[in-house]
C-alpha cells in the first residue's frame, strides 16, 4: 500500500424497516468501528408482516431466559439507523442481506439465512 492513500472496504446492510432489531444496529456499529471500513444502510421491503405470534415468542423467550426487555432481540426503529441510510445504489462493494431480495446485476452479496432460507425462518407460528 502506498503512503497516504487509504483503502477501504463499503459494505452495506439491506434491510427490512419493518422487521428490525437492535442486533442490527450493533452489528452495523461493529462494523463502523472496523478501520477502512464504510458501512450503509439500504432499505427493502420484503412484502408480508411477521405473524403477530412472533412478539409473543420473544417476549416468552425474554421471561423464561430473564433476558432484559431492552436486549439485542428487542425491536428497533428505523430513525435508529438514520445516521447510516444511504440512497446510493450499487456502492457498496459487498452487500450483506437480510432480506429475501435479489441481488443487482453484477453486485457481491451475501444473503443471511435463518434456518437455510433468506430472509426470515419459514417455519411461521400461527
Amino acid at each position: 500500500m502506498s503512503r497516504g492513500i487509504r483503502h477501504f472496504m463499503r459494505v452495506g446492510l439491506r434491510l427490512d424497516p419493518n422487521r428490525l432489531r437492535r442486533w442490527h444496529r450493533h452489528l452495523l456499529e461493529r462494523l463502523d468501528r472496523r478501520p477502512q471500513i464504510q458501512v450503509a444502510v439500504e432499505w427493502a421491503v420484503a412484502g408480508d408482516d411477521l405473524p403477530s405470534a412472533v412478539a409473543v415468542l420473544f417476549a416468552l423467550e425474554r421471561l423464561i431466559y430473564r433476558l432484559p426487555a431492552d436486549g439485542i432481540a428487542a425491536n428497533a426503529e428505523a430513525g435508529d439507523f438514520s445516521a447510516y441510510v444511504s440512497d446510493e445504489e450499487g456502492g457498496a462493494d459487498l452487500v450483506l442481506d437480510f432480506t429475501e431480495s435479489d441481488p443487482r446485476p453484477g453486485e457481491r452479496c451475501w444473503h443471511i439465512t435463518f434456518d437455510g432460507m433468506r430472509g426470515k425462518p419459514r417455519r411461521s407460528v400461527r
